[in-house]
């Protein structure tokens, strides 16, 4: 329909889905192929093996989760494709990362909380220092983009109190996540192992290890601030991007101490 809000990324990616495929599922299912793929490369990026990018696709297909959500136009996985893209770009194109970083930002405002996560990922990286600087500015005035446009009056389709907050809904969001991802045994068994094991990566030089653990306690925290700040349930497809990182850093977990190439 005429009246849908095209500005935003994820309502012009479903609008066009259905106009060009007359589906709107569509590119929905393409962007978790694309999800499925950056896992990949993000994975060898990082452990510089490519085993370890086909263990975390074998751990992230297995999730009853994502599978649930692959297709759906109402719960897509665009928000999870940009940010995920922006994290990788950090590495390739580094000048592209903010613009994926906004794009994820009109998929779902969510991801507004991921900034801390992101700016701690670029301080770990071994990029040049000056790529750095020049990193952390740029979302630093994302940051402050968005803080002056929630002060202006919007309210980020959130609804409009976001400022107060109740500590009853923040403490119950810290249970959602067991209860919602019970039906994916492997992420509810074998998370606490996981950032045992990426601490134990991080002692050892392996400096991403860190920050994959920023990336789980970060999404983990945000479902909790969400239920806090705002009247919205916390729904399973939210947790879409800690099944993804949890992927990665089980990949992360068989990484070379070295920078050389990827290796097989």
């Amino acid at each position: 329909p005429t009246s849908l809000k095209i500005l935003y990324v994820n309502n012009f990616l479903l609008y066009a889905s259905q106009e060009v495929f007359q589906n709107v599922k569509i590119i929905s299912f393409i962007a978790s192929i694309i999800l499925v793929f950056l896992t990949y490369f993000l994975t060898v990026k990082i452990s510089q093996k490519r085993f370890a990018g086909l263990v975390a696709i074998v751990i992230l297909l297995q999730s009853h989760t994502f599978l649930r959500y692959d297709t759906t136009a109402t719960f897509s996985n665009f928000w999870t494709v940009f940010y995920l893209a922006s994290i990788y770009l950090i590495y390739k194109k580094w000048y592209l990362s903010p613009l994926a970083y906004i794009a994820s930002i009109f998929s779902k405002a969510l991801t507004v909380a991921f900034i801390p996560m992101t700016l701690f990922f670029i301080y770990q990286t071994q990029i040049a220092k000056k790529t750095k600087i020049v990193l952390i500015l740029s979302y630093l005035i994302i940051f402050v983009g968005i803080m002056v446009v929630f002060f202006a009056g919007k309210d980020f389709g959130y609804g409009e109190n976001l400022t107060s907050f109740e500590y009853l809904d923040f403490l119950s969001g810290f249970t959602a996540w067991a209860f919602q991802l019970r039906i994916d045994g492997l992420v509810l068994v074998f998370l606490l192992p996981l950032v045992v094991g990426l601490f134990l990566c991080s002692r050892k030089g392996i400096r991403d290890a860190d920050s994959i653990m920023m990336m789980i306690a970060g999404i983990l925290l945000s479902g909790p601030l969400l239920a806090g700040f705002t009247e919205f349930n916390i729904q399973p497809y939210r947790w879409i991007p800690l099944i993804t990182f949890f992927a990665i850093g089980a990949g992360t977990l068989l990484s070379k101490t070295s920078d050389n190439g990827p290796q097989d």
